[in-house]
């Protein structure tokens, strides 16, 4: 990522940068890259990119007075720094900036844009009205790490078959028992995506990650559960939560996704 102009700063919250991460690792594939105007127009009316059901675009239109004077002035080309916690932790490659209409936004992604809605709320605390496309590259190592788990336990038990759940176990309880055993049943391996969202809402994900370990070390059988810490940026939101943990799913290497009945969108279904 080359370029001869001077280096800016783009100010990104981890949640921006988990969801940066999780495309550049192919895990929401078959989008690899933010999406300039037309696409994203497109991606927003048909639901779909390139061929594969897609509920809305994926932008990157950080908020902030100093990130909104630096979308405006940047031209194709620039080098942007994208700092997080005052570390930079990746760059971008000016190829458009443009403006969005953030309620429009909200709407496309949780079908609302009622400031009520705690999704909405969250978001649009975060939501800018400038969007930036360009190559970028990101470093964060939960991603990578998480793909490498996957594939060493796959590798380890020899698994052909592989579903995968995800659970918020908020708290773990009989119904949660029941689908694990069930889908235990049915394949060699089961990858327990556990939420951690960015948010205080409910139990601490730590307290949940160790009740969800204590239950799998102690009753289950060896080698067949994987917990893997999935990070329930916004993206995963609303009526179209069920599409992208689909996709995410088959992008980690998984065969199948068990749905239970109060997974968000399976009403859609």
């Amino acid at each position: 990522m080359d370029s001869s102009k001077t280096n800016k700063t783009l100010y990104i919250d981890i949640e921006a940068l988990s969801t940066l991460a999780l495309v550049q690792a192919g895990l929401i594939s078959p989008v690899n890259k933010l999406m300039d105007s037309k696409t994203a127009k497109e991606v927003d009316s048909l639901k779909s990119y390139k061929g594969v059901p897609f509920p809305f675009s994926f932008i990157l239109a950080p908020k902030g007075k100093q990130n909104h004077q630096t979308l405006l002035d940047a031209k194709s080309g620039d080098k942007l720094d994208l700092i997080n916690q005052g570390n930079k932790v990746g760059e971008l490659i000016v190829d458009e900036t443009y403006k969005i209409d953030p309620n429009q936004r909200l709407k496309n992604i949780y079908g609302t844009d009622d400031s009520t809605h705690p999704g909405v709320k969250n978001t649009m605390a975060r939501l800018g009205k400038i969007a930036v496309s360009g190559d970028y590259t990101v470093n964060y190592p939960l991603i990578q790490d998480n793909i490498n788990k996957i594939n060493h336990m796959k590798q380890k038990t020899g698994a052909q078959s592989v579903s995968a759940m995800m659970l918020a176990a908020n708290p773990l309880n009989r119904a949660h028992e029941r689908m694990i055993r069930q889908a235990l049943s049915d394949n060699d391996l089961l990858v327990i995506f556990l939420r951690k969202p960015f948010t205080n809402d409910g139990l601490r994900y730590d307290i949940r990650y160790n009740a969800l370990v204590t239950f799998v070390e102690n009753f289950l059988p060896r080698n067949k559960v994987l917990i893997v810490p999935f990070e329930n940026t916004y993206i995963f939101a609303g009526y179209n939560e069920l599409i992208l943990d689909a996709l995410l799913a088959k992008n980690y290497g998984c065969d199948r996704l068990i749905v239970g009945k109060n997974h968000g969108g399976l009403g859609l279904y």
